[in-house]
């Protein structure tokens, strides 16, 4: 799917991470249980673009621990189709 003139979203890859003791790894270390592997069909509000997904922590996961969502969006950008890899990762206090 084509945005602008100049940008094309060609993936969307979602995961969890098992609960985090000290520190979380960062996306770049890897998806490790991935639960959306896709499109990326976003809407635009106010010049940003949003996809809603709904996550459901697994049953083991301990009140009171942290766990981790992360996302790799892989899009190609500019006139010859630079390929750009955006991660992004937060951090989920499990109640």
């Amino acid at each position: 799917m084509r945005f602008f003139s100049s940008l094309t979203f060609a993936g969307l890859g979602a995961s969890r991470e098992a609960q985090c003791d000290s520190a979380c790894p960062g996306p770049d270390a890897g998806l490790v249980d991935v639960f959306y592997s896709g499109p990326f069909v976003p809407t635009f509000v106010g010049g940003s673009r949003y996809q809603n997904f709904t996550v459901t922590i697994p049953s083991f996961y301990e009140a009171g621990q942290d766990a981790q969502v992360m996302a790799a969006l892989f899009s190609l950008t500019g006139a010859v189709g630079i390929p750009v890899l955006d991660t992004i990762a937060v951090i989920l206090e499990v109640v």
